[in-house]
């Protein structure tokens, strides 16, 4: 993906988000749990489903569902 994915311009905005996330031992084990494939030389998860993702999306939809981010935050980072 060449393209920044709306979640990668969210955290671009808050990297402390980005480093909390990827310290965390949970999320690594949970990440390292998780299928991946390689399409057009980027390595991508598959958390549920067959929808592909890469690992800002990951750290994203981490972030929100464990309080590091909240969705007021993620729509602050995208107006600036």
């Amino acid at each position: 993906m060449t393209d920044e994915s709306i979640e990668g311009r969210v955290l671009r905005r808050h990297p402390d988000i980005r480093e909390e996330v990827t310290r965390s031992a949970d999320f690594q084990q949970w990440k390292d749990s998780l299928p991946s494939v390689v399409i057009d030389g980027e390595l991508l998860f598959l958390p549920g489903g067959d929808v592909p993702r890469d690992e800002d999306q990951l750290i994203y939809s981490w972030a929100l569902q464990h309080g590091v981010l909240t969705e007021t935050d993620a729509r602050a980072a995208l107006e600036d």
